[in-house]
């Protein structure tokens, strides 16, 4: 008896601990825990958790990425990770209007003009060397998603 009352209060702290800190958000990817995470290169990483990238744009169908608003997720490049709150989720047609709208010093920090992260973001590859951010595929993926940390 006591240890079913003791099991059912480790569960209620677990609970609260949850609601507490957030849970991270599934967006897919295999780690054991399930939660993944967005993964970035450097120096988008380093910008990010230092607080200064405050936007992670992504293209592809927003639904992928709505459930992470108001959750904590993992964003990690190679070994190092931390963890962000998601605050809002907002889709564009174009990079150049996700650009345009969201403001190039909150999304490249570290580059010195919108021609610059224009560039920048023109230059990212897949590992299969494919221009994610390419006019025909981000129209190909359906759009920009700006991802909005705190």
């Amino acid at each position: 008896m006591i240890y079913s009352v003791l099991f059912i209060l480790f569960l209620l702290i677990v609970v609260y601990v949850v609601l507490l800190i957030g849970r991270p958000a599934v967006i897919g990817g295999n780690n054991a825990g399930g939660s993944v995470d967005i993964h970035v290169q450097e120096p988008w990483y380093t910008e990010i958790e230092s607080g200064r990238k405050t936007i992670e744009g992504r293209s592809g169908n927003v639904h992928k990425y709505t459930q992470m608003i108001g959750n904590y997720i993992v964003i990690s490049s190679g070994k190092k990770s931390c963890r962000k709150k998601v605050i809002a989720i907002r889709t564009y047609d174009t990079l150049e209007e996700f650009i345009d709208k969201e403001g190039w010093k909150n999304m490249a920090p570290q580059l010195l003009s919108k021609e610059q992260t224009t560039q920048a973001y023109l230059n990212v590859q897949s590992k299969e060397g494919v221009h994610i951010f390419s006019p025909s595929e981000v129209q190909r993926k359906g759009g920009m998603i700006a991802i909005e940390f705190e």
